[in-house]
C-alpha cells in the first residue's frame, strides 16, 4: 500500500479512550459517519394501505468510523512513544478496547462523545500490506439518563386511576365499606381520567375534576371515622367505624393513594397553585385578561385551551390562578 501520513489529514486525528483504561488512543480515520434516526411507530391496520405513524423521540446518535493502523505512519508512531503503530499499537487497542462501560471519544470538529463500543470490526486487505483497518460502531451514552430513584413516582389519576380505584374498592367491601358514595367516587375518578386524556381541554378540566375526587375522599373519610350510633341504646358492646377497625389499614392506603393522585393531576396543571374561575362583563382577549390579572399568559392559554384567544365573550367563566 502506498500510504502516506497526509493520505488522510483532512479528517484529522480522533482519539478515543476506552472504558476503564488509562491509554488514549490517536487515531487515523479514513471514513466517518454521524447516524441519527427516530422511533416511528407505524400503526398499521388490516386492509388499510399506509399507515399512520407516531414519533416517541429519538433514538441515541451513533456513530460508524473507520480507522487504519499503519506501520508507516510515522506521526502516529511518535505518539505512542515510538511503539510501532502495526501490529503493536493496533494489537493493545483491540485488546483494550474489549472492556465493557463507557468511553471517550474525540471526533474531529465535532468535540468529545462519551460512548460506548456497540461493534468492532478488524479487517485485513490482501492488497494493503503492513496496515489493518478497524471498524468502529459507537452510541453516544446519556450517562445522566438512567432511571434512579428519583425517578419513579407514586401512581397518578391520569396513569392508573382504574387501578387504585379497583384495590380501594375490594378492600372497603372486606371491612364493610360501601354504598352511593363509592359509585360517586368512581365517576369522579373516571372524568379525572378523562380529562388527563383530553389534550385541549386537560389544564381546564382537571382542576375541578381532581377537586371533586378530593372531596368526595374526605367525604368517605370524615363519614367512616365518625362515631356509630346504635339504635337500641341499650345495646351492649362498642360499635366501630369502618375505617378506625385494624383491619381498615389497606383500605386507608388506598384511599391515600387515589387522593395523592388526584393532587398530583392537579398540580401538573402548573405546579401546587390553585385556580378559580372569574367571568367579565365585557369581551377580553386572554391577553387582557393575562395584563389584568398580572398572570403568565402560557397558564391561562394552557387552563383555556377551548376558549379563543382574541374574544372571549362577555360573562363566559374563564379558568385563572387564584391568587
Amino acid at each position: 500500500m502506498a500510504f502516506t501520513a497526509d493520505t488522510f489529514e483532512l479528517f484529522g486525528l480522533a482519539r478515543y479512550t476506552p472504558a476503564g483504561s488509562k491509554t488514549t488512543f490517536h487515531l487515523r480515520l479514513t471514513m466517518a459517519a454521524d447516524v441519527f434516526e427516530r422511533r416511528v411507530i407505524k400503526r398499521k391496520r388490516p386492509y388499510l394501505d399506509g399507515a399512520p405513524l407516531d414519533d416517541t423521540g429519538a433514538e441515541p446518535d451513533a456513530f460508524e468510523f473507520t480507522v487504519i493502523f499503519a506501520q508507516s505512519d510515522t506521526t502516529l508512531s511518535r505518539l505512542a512513544g515510538g511503539e510501532k503503530v502495526y501490529p503493536n499499537y493496533h494489537a493493545r487497542f483491540l485488546r483494550e478496547t474489549r472492556a465493557p462501560g463507557t468511553g471517550t471519544f474525540y471526533f474531529p470538529g465535532r468535540g468529545e462523545k462519551r460512548v460506548r463500543l456497540a461493534r468492532r470490526a478488524s479487517t485485513q486487505i490482501p492488497e494493503e500490506r503492513n496496515c489493518e483497518r478497524v471498524t468502529l460502531s459507537l452510541i453516544e451514552d446519556l450517562e445522566d439518563g438512567r432511571a434512579g430513584a428519583d425517578t419513579f413516582n407514586l401512581p397518578s389519576a391520569k396513569s392508573g386511576p382504574t387501578l387504585l380505584l379497583r384495590q380501594f374498592r375490594s378492600s372497603a367491601v372486606q371491612i364493610g365499606l360501601g354504598g352511593d358514595l363509592l359509585d360517586q367516587l368512581e365517576e369522579a375518578i373516571t372524568l379525572l381520567d378523562a380529562a388527563g386524556r383530553d389534550p385541549f381541554n386537560a389544564g381546564s378540566l382537571i382542576p375541578g375534576r381532581a377537586d371533586r375526587v378530593l372531596a368526595l375522599c374526605g367525604r368517605i373519610r370524615r363519614m367512616s371515622t365518625s362515631a356509630v350510633q346504635p339504635f337500641d341504646v341499650s345495646t351492649s358492646g362498642d360499635i366501630y367505624p369502618p375505617l378506625l377497625t385494624p383491619d381498615a389499614a389497606d383500605t386507608l392506603g388506598a384511599l391515600a393513594l387515589i387522593e395523592d393522585s388526584a393532587a398530583a393531576q392537579r398540580a401538573s396543571v402548573f405546579g401546587t397553585a390553585t385556580t378559580r374561575p372569574r367571568r367579565f362583563d365585557r369581551p377580553l382577549s386572554i391577553f387582557d385578561v393575562a395584563v389584568l390579572l398580572g398572570q403568565p399568559v402560557d397558564d391561562l392559554i394552557r387552563l383555556n385551551a377551548s376558549l379563543p384567544l382574541f374574544r372571549i365573550p362577555a360573562g363566559v367563566e374563564v379558568i385563572t390562578r387564584a391568587a
